[in-house]
């Protein structure tokens, strides 16, 4: 099909950025006429592609949405939907740094306030329930690295390496330690101790921990 598209062009960042994920970039006049199984065949890239560009700019740009749009023939309007529903993409910003601190449940409201010119935004759960309370920091080019709990030092993680930090946990303390493969294993870390300390107090009084913990949850 014929695709109008946006004006904007992207950055040499943005295109290398795109680049890297798509497999390489095709030329095109400003008139996608690509389609077909071709097109269909990579269109499940849009995401990984739309991170590919805040990683790179700070933002999902519209040149960077006008080159993604011809790359993968996707209208541009489809594009803002999908990068305005997650909200660790800026469709609407001009790049730059930026932090997000989670409002989940866990880690508590949020507000949305600039510190020494970097923006910060509220967020879905950032995966660090076990510290309490996390901020994601970014910088265009340079990678994120997470504040959890908040006041707390951060580290910029290099290549392939997960920052996973191990003092104080408990729901998470056998992660990366305990083959998760084998009951054994599960059993002899204590595996199991809970449920059958919940056993010999019985029902009522697992129920009356429960609500006196104020425990919340999505389920």
């Amino acid at each position: 099909m014929d695709l109008r598209n946006l004006m904007e062009r992207p950055t040499d960042a943005e295109r290398v950025a795109v680049d890297a994920v798509l497999g390489g970039g095709v030329e095109s006049d400003g008139r996608a006429v690509r389609g077909g199984h071709a097109a269909r065949a990579r269109r499940h890239l849009l995401l990984p592609a739309l991170h590919a560009l805040q990683d790179a700019a700070g933002a999902v740009t519209r040149g960077g949405v006008a080159y993604v749009s011809e790359q993968l023939t996707v209208p541009p309007t489809d594009i803002y939907g999908v990068a305005s529903f997650y909200s660790l993409l800026d469709p609407d910003g001009d790049g730059g740094p930026s932090r997000h601190r989670c409002d989940d449940i866990v880690c508590g409201p949020a507000t949305v306030e600039a510190v020494d010119g970097t923006r910060t935004e509220p967020s879905a759960c950032l995966g660090q329930c076990d510290r309490g309370s996390a901020v994601l920091h970014h910088a265009p080019g340079s990678g994120y690295r997470v504040e959890a709990p908040l006041g707390s030092p951060t580290s910029d993680p290099g290549p392939g390496e997960v920052h996973q930090p191990r003092e104080g946990l408990r729901l998470l303390r056998r992660i990366g330690v305990v083959d998760p493969s084998s009951l054994e294993a599960y059993l002899a870390s204590g595996g199991f101790d809970v449920l059958a300390e919940a056993q010999r107090t019985g029902a009522d009084a697992v129920i009356a921990e429960l609500r006196s913990a104020g425990l919340r949850g999505r389920g």
